[in-house]
């Protein structure tokens, strides 16, 4: 989960830096507009303190309210996301607003109130007091400097929100393929309960296998039950134990090269309540009992791991190692099942060997049962069954193989929440970024576009000068973005799953996405100069 959280930092460090970008170019078109008055203030005897302190005391009260708007929205927001995002995802952290988050905020609005404030009033103090009083606050807004530094905070907006997008759609994707991933089993109406019998109460193989098997007999007459079983390492449960085995007729492998699978002890009846296949030999029966030979299957990966393609129904191990001073014992392989996803569907499989319940006998299983109706529902009917056997025996945990199913990829939701909220946070401030610098740029362009008109320069092609300005922009924040995010998305590298850092399907998209918010961002400024009355236009400043 640490690498989730540094998915989601790496993704929402852009964002904050796109409303940062956003509230300069707020403030540098304030005070671009305010040059003249600025120079008025100066020219009266006003000191560059006291215009300093005027910039900086408006700065902190819009940096303020938007603080405590802000505060607000997290605060609904952390909200909101507690009832989307289960409790066992996020592993323990709470989503509540601490001191901590409380003072990064109040530390990010104060320097961002200084900075924004600061640096238009250094600006406006710059240039001469007498060169800003002889031109029109317009016409030093629209210059050349002021226009470039704006364009460049949009190319940059634009540049982060593909790293953003990027991102979130690399995640949308594995998630995707990740739910697709064939789990080995069928989790629909799947029941999991674990239970853990003390040696004191069944203090022998005996008393626990009678147990088991009147749990087993009670559980399956109940109403809606299809089918019932036992085993002590259900998928996606993360619980196992492990063992060497030797192959009967072999050569003995080096020290610390034994074959080392997982054991799973399962009672008849476990494949087909699973729904996991069995791709050769028999599956379990009464008959495999504890006075039984040793019987086993094992599953697809430890068969081409041992036996190279050969059919290993039929053939025998050794569990452990050979001792030359003890006879053998050895169990007899009689079939093998498909492999499982039995610690996450991210995970692939590993070695297993699977034991009949009763020649094993141990002491904590998870009973599974399936139901044709919500397996939820028979809780309480188990719980009948479990209290007549045992009225003192607990029931550890009790879970759907659906919610283990989630459960499993849970971080990866989170993240992908969350990096879906930034990137439509980032679509957002992108779109108001290159619209208030195309806007601002119409504006001063009033006359130029008044002039172009009575020459003769149809609507048609003043549209298409103020669109092929913002393509300008949008092209370069873009073509910055994908390669800078070629490069970032290498840190979300363990948390995709069957999906390239650089995906192209990805990339096309978000480009495709963003090219389309930024050109709906230039029209609407483009398309109201056709309300523009040249003669109007003509007598501009």
């Amino acid at each position: 989960r640490d690498r989730d959280v540094t998915g989601v930092q790496t993704c929402a460090l852009p964002i904050l830096l796109i409303a940062c970008a956003n509230v300069a170019n707020l403030f540098l078109m304030r005070a671009a507009g305010r040059t003249r008055e600025i120079a008025l203030r100066v020219a009266i005897g006003a000191t560059g303190g006291r215009i300093i302190q005027q910039m900086l005391a408006e700065s902190f009260v819009v940096a303020g309210l938007g603080g405590v708007l802000g505060l607000g929205l997290a605060f609904a927001g952390t909200r909101a996301m507690s009832s989307l995002i289960p409790a066992a995802a996020m592993a323990g952290n709470g989503t509540n607003l601490n001191s901590a988050v409380l003072l990064f905020a109040l530390g990010t609005t104060a320097l961002s109130a200084i900075t924004f404030g600061l640096a238009p009033a250094m600006q406006s103090l710059r240039a001469g007091v007498h060169s800003r009083l002889r031109e029109s606050g317009k016409s030093i807004a629209g210059g050349i400097r002021q226009n470039r530094w704006r364009t460049m905070l949009v190319v940059a907006e634009l540049a982060l929100s593909v790293i953003v997008l990027a991102g979130a759609g690399l995640m949308l994707k594995s998630v995707h393929r990740l739910l697709a991933v064939d789990p080995g089993f069928r989790p629909d109406h799947l029941l999991r309960l674990n239970l853990i019998l003390t040696p004191s109460q069944y203090p022998n193989n005996t008393a626990i296998l009678a147990f088991w098997r009147q749990l087993l007999d009670g559980v399956r007459t109940l109403p809606g039950v299809e089918s019932a079983a036992l085993g002590t390492d259900v998928p996606l449960t993360n619980s196992h134990s492990r063992g060497d085995i030797t192959v009967e007729g072999m050569l003995l492998p080096a020290p610390g090269s034994f074959p080392h699978p997982d054991e799973h002890d399962v009672s008849p009846g476990y494949l087909r309540t699973l729904g996991v296949r069995l791709l050769a030999g028999r599956d379990f029966t009464d008959a495999d009992s504890e006075t039984a030979p040793l019987v086993a299957f094992i599953n697809a990966r430890l068969s081409r791991n041992l036996f190279h393609g050969q059919n290993p129904v039929g053939k025998r191990f050794l569990n452990g190692r050979p001792d030359p001073a003890r006879k053998p014992v050895w169990t007899t392989i009689v079939g093998v099942v498909d492999d499982t996803r039995m610690y996450g569907l991210a995970n692939p499989s590993r070695l297993e060997i699977y034991r009949p319940l009763a020649q094993v006998s141990p002491n904590e299983m998870d009973l599974i049962v399936k139901s044709r109706i919500k397996p939820a529902s028979l809780t309480s009917s188990i719980r009948s069954v479990l209290a007549s056997i045992d009225r003192n025996q607990p029931i550890s945990s009790i879970s759907t193989m659906d919610q283990l199913v989630q459960d499993s990829v849970g971080s990866r939701r989170v993240t992908l929440i969350l990096l879906g909220l930034f990137s439509a946070l980032a679509l957002v401030l992108a779109g108001i970024g290159i619209y208030g610098v195309i806007s601002y740029s119409v504006a001063q362009r009033t006359q130029e576009i008044g002039i172009r008109m009575a020459l003769g320069a149809g609507r048609e092609d003043v549209i298409k000068m103020i669109l092929l300005q913002g393509a300008w922009i949008a092209s370069t924040g873009l073509i910055i973005g994908m390669l800078a995010a070629f490069g970032l998305t290498r840190y979300l590298e363990k948390l995709l799953f069957s999906v390239s850092p650089g995906d192209p399907l990805t990339f096309a998209l978000v480009a495709l996405v963003l090219a389309l918010v930024a050109l709906l961002a230039c029209y609407i400024p483009a398309r109201r100069t056709l309300r523009v009355d040249p003669m109007i236009a003509l007598r501009h400043e």
